[in-house]
């Protein structure tokens, strides 16, 4: 059986056998966000996976898309369900600038939290107008992740 290694500056998961990754710390009791369904975007699989992992561990259910095109027809597919968009700015074919500005047009309020790598300011700068319901710095903690989730969900 294969054996990956997953090392960000500020987490280190294993998958496989002799390891499971860590579950994010329990979400504060079930609150109205229980159950809800995430959009996640984001071109790299294995932070997809991982982080979709987490936000099942936190009770949310998720619908997963590799870039911007994908994610609209998946929020097309699934519009009754999804509550929350988490969405990486820097992905193949459409990035999350456009697809948000696409979801916008389309008449679509669900709230999108911003992924990236970039630094807060200058991502924010680039989404002004669009109303984002938060951001999240790469690399982030699982547990960080899972806060600021359930802290968008219950806006």
């Amino acid at each position: 059986m294969e054996r990956f290694l997953l090392i960000n500056p500020r987490m280190e998961i294993r998958l496989g056998p002799a390891a499971a990754p860590e579950a994010p710390p329990p979400s504060p009791g079930a609150g109205p966000e229980s159950g809800a369904t995430v959009l996640v975007v984001d071109d790299d699989d294995a932070m997809r996976a991982v982080v979709a992992m987490a936000l099942a561990r936190a009770g949310l259910d998720t619908v997963q898309a590799r870039d911007g095109l994908e994610a609209l027809a998946l929020f097309q597919q699934h519009r009754e369900r999804i509550r929350l968009i988490l969405m990486d700015l820097t992905m193949p074919n459409m990035d999350g600038e456009e697809a948000c500005r696409e979801l916008r047009r389309l008449g679509a309020a669900v709230p999108v939290l911003l992924t990236s790598g970039f630094n807060e300011t200058e991502a924010l700068h680039r989404f002004q107008g669009l109303g984002l319901a938060g951001f999240i710095q790469k690399p982030f903690g699982l547990g960080r992740l899972v806060e600021v989730v359930h802290k968008a969900l219950s806006a």
